[in-house]
């Protein structure tokens, strides 16, 4: 740009008026007089180290914040940095450091160490809670009247000493090489309890004014004793509960001359790595006594009362197992003997004696055994799934509900063969025939001892036909009055004769025989005896029947036919007789 100024000026000087270079000027400032007002300005931005360092720290805070929400390179970065200032600052001026932190120093150790206690103080009231001695009684008392909690009223009548912590750390730099603690104590950051123990060493270390040899050595905390023992590189700290022993600083003094003795070489270059340093927690592990008073125990009458109380339940509570479990087995074996029900589990589910099996439908209901077993019904709980047995029981009774045979009929079972004895009506033997066979548990079925009680009526009303007789006048055919309510009989007979031959599948011949004395010719006699059978026939006035047949026949004065088998004695041979003579399944 100042080359074409000038490159322009000599142009102007060289050619032109000095109104024209005038113009010229006013052209040349309205048209670049802003960027070279920019780059004046931005020129002693570059050069002034003023103006960048003012620019750079107005933005530097948005930078830090940036880079750090990133990742953590900025801290590691100024890490050394702040470490070295402190360094620097604590020994050119160690008393504004002190003054720095004493107000708070003592509150933040005070704290440290109680919510250190404090969880073992609970878990110690948790397992002295239900103590029923006399001196626990007492000792409630005491809690009671002074207002401390029962637990710390027994730690301090029973607690000699306990080291809770023991800190190892670093006396260049102050930082925690290791720390360990005891169980139930409540571990609180342990790095800051241990910059605080070096800024009291430190604190009092400046503030009285003491030499370099001499060293704080203990100090107290409430109930708590902080017991320091110096090494040449580290220190360790033991935070005690109680009076310790003598004997103890002995085995602090040990533990860290050990520690030097073995790990002095990591000791004098450490940087802040504690994890070369970790074989130490077993030595630091060995600091953590404890020690109880020894008491002379004495049984407590109401220790003994409790004990007697829990033997007294023990010994109820095993009856009464005892007794319910010999009556649930006693259910079990019932229920296992009676025919139709299978028994395939028995457990204690949710109170409750659970049983699970089969039962036939036949069998008997399993509550009125559970009532007989002595077990409470609503205590046993049944699952039992149907199914058909083939006890001989259980078959037998499924055969007479299903045939209910008449009471004139026996039912017995062999093995697996039914058999039937008795008398019964020819519906029933059918029915039994055809459905006994295809019962359960039932392989043959036996009815030859069964009486047909039809073919005994058959048989009876056959008999009871044969030996009816109508007797005639001499040389007469007419039926007398009298005997009108014999023929009425006989003509029902003959009817019920049908029917039971119908239902047996039988057919019957009934013959009308008349009969005539030998006091006439033998023609006249036989046609007198025919007559004579007609007349019965006619007067017996029966309709059709369908499976028997009635026959008239007349044998005169019986020369022809041997004598009837059921002949009455009657005065003469002018009478009518019958003969009945069956067919079909047994010929008669």
């Amino acid at each position: 740009m100042r080359e074409y100024t000038q490159t322009s000026e000599a142009k102007t000087s060289g050619s032109g008026s000095p109104s024209a270079q005038k113009a010229l000027d006013e052209l040349r400032h309205l048209l670049f007089a802003p960027e070279q007002t920019q780059l004046v300005q931005l020129k002693e931005r570059l050069d002034d180290p003023t103006v960048h360092a003012t620019e750079v720290g107005r933005v530097l805070p948005d930078a830090v914040r940036l880079r750090t929400a990133q990742d953590n390179e900025l801290t590691e970065a100024l890490t050394p940095v702040v470490e070295e200032a402190l360094t620097s600052s604590v020994k050119r001026s160690p008393r504004i450091l002190v003054d720095a932190i004493a107000p708070i120093m003592g509150p933040i150790i005070r704290q440290a160490v109680t919510n250190a206690l404090r969880s073992m103080v609970q878990s110690l009231n948790q397992v002295l809670e239900h103590n029923v001695s006399w001196r626990g009684l007492q000792w409630r008392i005491e809690a009671r009247r002074t207002g401390k909690p029962f637990a710390e009223i027994v730690l301090l009548h029973t607690l000699r000493f306990k080291v809770e912590q023991v800190f190892l750390i670093h006396k260049r730099t102050g930082l925690l090489l290791a720390h360990v603690a005891a169980d139930s104590v409540a571990i609180q950051d342990e790095t800051m309890v241990s910059g605080m123990l070096t800024a009291i060493h430190d604190f009092v270390h400046d503030s009285f004014g003491t030499q370099p040899a001499q060293n704080l050595d203990s100090f107290y905390v409430g109930e708590h004793t902080v017991w320091i023992e110096q090494g040449p590189v580290a220190l360790l700290a033991g935070v005690i509960r109680g009076t310790p022993p003598s004997e103890l600083r002995t085995a602090f003094q040990e533990t860290i001359e050990t520690i030097h003795l073995e790990y002095r070489h990591l000791l004098e270059s450490f940087q802040g790595d504690t994890d070369p340093l970790e074989p130490v927690r077993p030595h630091l592990e060995a600091c953590l006594k404890v020690q109880y008073r020894e008491q002379t125990k004495k049984v407590s009458p109401f220790l003994w009362a409790a004990a007697a109380l829990v033997i007294c339940l023990l010994i109820v509570w095993g009856y009464h197992g005892l007794r319910t479990n010999q009556q649930r087995q006693a259910l079990l074996s019932a229920l296992n003997s009676e025919p139709g029900i299978v028994v395939i589990s028995a457990e204690s589910r949710e109170g409750k004696f659970a049983i699970s099996g089969l039962r036939d439908p036949l069998a008997k209901d399993p509550t009125p055994l559970i009532e007989a077993s002595g077990l409470d019904a609503n205590a046993v709980s049944t699952t039992l799934e149907p199914y058909i047995a083939l006890t001989p029981e259980l078959v037998k009774v499924r055969a007479l509900n299903t045939l209910q045979p008449p009471h004139t009929v026996t039912i017995s079972l062999d093995h697996d063969v039914l058999e039937a004895k008795g008398v019964a009506s020819q519906d029933w033997i059918s029915k039994a025939e055809r459905v006994a066979p295809t019962l359960p548990g039932i392989a043959q079925y036996k009815d030859r001892l069964v009486a047909s009680e039809d073919l005994a009526r058959l048989e009876t009303t056959k008999t009871f036909l044969e030996k009816q007789e109508f007797t005639f006048a001499r040389e007469s055919a007419q039926i007398a009055r009298s005997q009108r309510p014999q023929l009425n009989m006989v003509s029902t007979r003959i009817i019920d004769l049908d029917r039971l031959a119908r239902k047996l599948g039988r057919t019957v011949r009934i013959e009308i025989i008349g009969h005539a004395d030998r006091s006439g010719p033998k023609m006249i006699n036989d046609i007198l005896s025919l007559l004579r059978a007609q007349s019965v026939h006619k007067a017996l006035n029966i309709p059709q029947l369908r499976r028997t047949e009635l026959l008239t026949m007349g044998v005169g004065s019986g020369e022809t036919l041997p004598e009837p088998l059921y002949k009455s004695s009657h005065r003469s041979d002018r009478y009518v007789s019958f003969r009945v003579t069956l067919r079909g399944q047994q010929e008669q």
